[in-house]
């Protein structure tokens, strides 16, 4: 029920008040769910666990599809798309490590919905990684995707030669001039504030679940 009051927030006109509500519901949704995960009962634990994933992830796509301000150039909507999408990248991260979380259980045995739930969620976010698309749905295929995702054997590491090898004298290389890559332009930041959020790139899980709300507060003109 939280969950689906805060999913159900749209960030648009009036932009302010709506991403004030959606903050303040998923400020009680991660609370919730965080003491939910502290059980650790199997079912309960993969619940919660996935709910929380689901809450950063729609977070990012209401940022991603959020209204966006009027009276903008075409430079300045481009440069304010790659701020937007800087700023919801980390909840999609954050989403992402809690679904592998979540598939963890495995190893402890929990077979459960939301363990089989958090796999396919990680086949949408990681085709290459966790998408086996010949074979059939259910929890053992998922199973073994999971299996083959992570626990593949590493290659044999060559062997060093036993007998010892004259070493010619070499300068170090020496390291190239350090390049800052400033990311998005100044400008759009600038959107984006004026627009009125920008988010923490380390989004808080459990017992900070509060402090990762702070990075989406937003104001709009």
């Amino acid at each position: 029920q939280k969950f689906d009051a805060f999913a159900a927030v749209k960030l648009k006109n009036p932009f302010k008040a709506n991403l004030q509500r959606k903050r303040e519901l998923m400020q009680e949704a991660t609370k919730k769910f965080s003491q939910l995960v502290e059980y650790e009962i199997g079912e309960i634990t993969a619940a919660a666990t996935f709910y929380l994933a689901e809450i950063y992830a729609q977070f990012s796509k209401a940022l991603l599809t959020s209204e966006r301000p009027k009276g903008l150039s075409p430079l300045e909507l481009e440069q304010y798309e790659l701020a937007i999408e800087d700023q919801a990248y980390p909840f999609e991260e954050k989403a992402i490590d809690l679904h592998e979380d979540n598939i963890k259980l495995i190893a402890r045995g929990v077979y459960n919905d939301w363990v089989e739930k958090s796999l396919q969620k990680l086949a949408e976010f990681l085709p290459a990684r966790y998408d086996k698309p010949e074979e059939t749905t259910g929890i053992i295929s998922s199973l073994e995707t999971y299996i083959y995702a992570i626990d593949r054997p590493e290659p044999p590491v060559p062997l060093e030669p036993q007998e010892p090898t004259e070493l010619e004298s070499e300068e170090p290389a020496q390291a190239g001039e350090t390049v800052t890559v400033a990311g998005t332009e100044t400008e759009a930041f600038e959107k984006v504030e004026e627009a009125g959020f920008v988010a923490d790139p380390e989004p808080a899980v459990s017992a900070q679940s509060e402090e990762a709300m702070q990075t989406g507060q937003a104001t709009r003109r």
